[in-house]
């Protein structure tokens, strides 16, 4: 007895076991919000500067892994999508949330495991009004209590390593209001891939 082993073309897949989560967030404090929900595995985030940046990494892992690696974006809805072709590709899932809704979960159509996180607003002011849920005042940590001193804060570059705002990032996550509390259960669930 003898059988015939059918054989196709597939992409090449690198040697050993699925790698680990991918989460690649587009400015410095997009990654110290993802440090903070991921509880500081610095491993599983690729910090990008830019979207342009996080679409063309999010192309090349789905290039190298197709679907065996599940790839996570975070980028902020005042960015415009169709400047980057790849990302552009990504749709929201057939229940479609609320305009008012804290993020979005956008789906790549070809790429299953990799998703979007488009937080409404941009990081810096959902950070602010994170905190304003909390009843936690920045000033308390250090940092400006008005909504612009806070966001030109925000632009520095690795701010993430600021001790003030670690400080702020950890009484949020300890607090958990509401919009804090629905992007960790939605990091969460990427981060198991349920």
């Amino acid at each position: 007895m003898f059988f015939t082993i059918w054989t196709a073309s597939f992409t090449q897949m690198p040697d050993g076991p699925p790698p680990t989560p991918l989460f690649v967030p587009e400015c410095y404090v997009d990654t110290a919000l993802m440090r903070a929900l991921l509880f500081d595995r610095r491993d599983y985030i690729n910090h990008q500067h830019g979207i342009g940046n996080v679409g063309r990494l999010m192309k090349k892992q789905a290039e190298t892994y197709g679907d065996a690696r599940r790839v996570i974006g975070m980028v902020d809805r005042d960015k415009k999508f169709d400047e980057q072709p790849y990302l552009d590709a990504f749709r929201p899932p057939a229940r479609v949330r609320p305009e008012h809704a804290t993020h979005h979960i956008l789906t790549h159509p070809v790429y299953a495991t990799q998703r979007l996180i488009v937080l409404n607003p941009a990081c810096d002011a959902w950070l602010f009004e994170a905190a304003r849920a909390a009843v936690i005042n920045p000033a308390q940590y250090g940092l400006p209590n008005a909504l612009p001193d806070f966001i030109s804060f925000c632009k520095q570059r690795e701010v993430g390593d600021i001790s003030e705002l670690r400080d702020l990032l950890t009484a949020i996550r300890q607090v958990r209001p509401p919009a804090y509390q629905q992007l960790a259960a939605t990091v969460a669930t990427l981060l198991t891939g349920a």
